[in-house]
C-alpha cells in the first residue's frame, strides 16, 4: 500500500522533490504522472528518462491517460480553455488522478499526497503551508508540500544531486499551455507551431492571449513575426505562469 504519492510531470520542482523524497528515506512511494497527449515532442523522452531514475530510487512510477487527450477534448468542447477558466488541468489531470487514487492506489484514502509547490509559487498575502489536511482536489487526503520553505537555490541543488541538468524552461507536458506567454511560445518548435495553427483553424479561435498574435491568424504566424522583429526565447523556469492557481494542486508546470 502506498504511503506516499508524489504528483509529477518531470520538471525542474518534480525532479527536486522525487530527489528530496529519496534524501528523506521515504518508503512506498509512487510517482505519478498524466499523458495529456499534448507534450512537447521531446518532452516523452525525458519522461522515459525520469521514470527509470524513479526506479534506480526504489520508487515505482505511474503514468495515466485521460479519457480524452488535450485535442480531442478541446474538439469535443469546441474551445480553448483560458486563464480565467482553466478546466484543461480538472478534466486532463485532476479527475483521472483522483479515479487512480478511489480505484487503485489508495481506496482507503490513508496516503499522503506530495506536491513539489516551493514560496516561489506563493500568491500575495498566502504563503505556502507545508501540510494541507483533507484536501478536496484529492478526495480529502492529507496533502504535503515538503519543499515550501526551499529557495530556488536548495531546489537545483536537488536536482544536480539527482543527476539532472536544470531545465531552462517549465515542464512541456503541455506544449504550448494556455497559460504562455510571449517569451513561452519564442521556443516552440515548427511542429508545435503547426500542431496549434491546426487546431486554431478548427476551433476558429487563438489559443493564447491575442495580445500575443499582434494581428496574425493564427500562433505559427506569430512566432514567424515575434522572431522576424528580433525577439527570442530567454531561458527561465517560469513558475510565474502558474501562480495563479489553475493546475498548480495537480502539477502544472512543475
Amino acid at each position: 500500500m502506498a504511503k506516499h504519492i508524489i504528483i509529477a510531470n518531470y520538471g525542474n520542482d518534480s525532479v527536486a522533490l522525487i530527489q528530496w523524497a529519496l534524501e528523506a528515506a521515504l518508503s512506498h512511494v509512487l510517482i505519478v504522472s498524466v499523458d495529456t497527449g499534448w507534450a512537447a515532442p521531446q518532452w516523452p523522452q525525458r519522461v522515459t528518462q525520469c521514470q527509470a531514475w524513479v526506479t534506480r530510487c526504489g520508487f515505482t512510477p505511474i503514468q495515466l491517460n485521460p479519457t480524452m487527450n488535450f485535442t480531442a477534448l478541446m474538439q469535443a468542447r469546441g474551445e480553448f480553455p483560458t486563464p480565467q477558466f482553466q478546466w484543461c488541468a480538472n478534466y486532463l489531470k485532476t479527475l483521472p488522478i483522483l479515479d487512480w487514487l478511489d480505484d487503485e492506489a489508495d481506496p482507503r484514502g490513508e496516503a499522503t499526497i506530495m506536491l513539489a509547490t516551493q514560496p516561489n509559487r506563493s500568491l500575495p498575502g498566502k504563503p505556502i503551508p507545508e501540510w494541507i489536511d483533507a484536501y478536496a482536489h484529492f478526495g480529502e487526503r492529507r496533502v504535503w508540500q515538503a519543499l515550501y520553505q526551499h529557495t530556488l537555490k536548495q531546489r537545483d541543488a536537488l536536482i544536480e544531486r539527482a543527476g539532472f541538468s536544470v531545465l531552462p524552461h517549465r515542464s512541456l507536458e503541455c506544449d504550448p499551455c494556455v497559460n504562455s506567454d510571449a517569451n513561452d511560445v519564442l521556443r516552440l518548435e515548427d511542429d508545435v507551431l503547426a500542431r496549434t495553427a491546426a487546431l486554431e483553424r478548427q476551433l476558429a479561435h487563438p489559443m493564447l492571449d491575442p495580445q500575443i498574435y499582434q494581428g496574425q491568424p493564427d500562433l505559427w504566424q506569430a512566432v514567424k513575426q515575434l522572431h522576424s522583429q528580433g525577439k527570442h526565447f530567454k531561458p527561465t523556469d517560469q513558475s510565474i505562469l502558474f501562480d495563479a492557481g489553475c493546475g498548480s494542486p495537480v502539477g502544472c508546470g512543475m
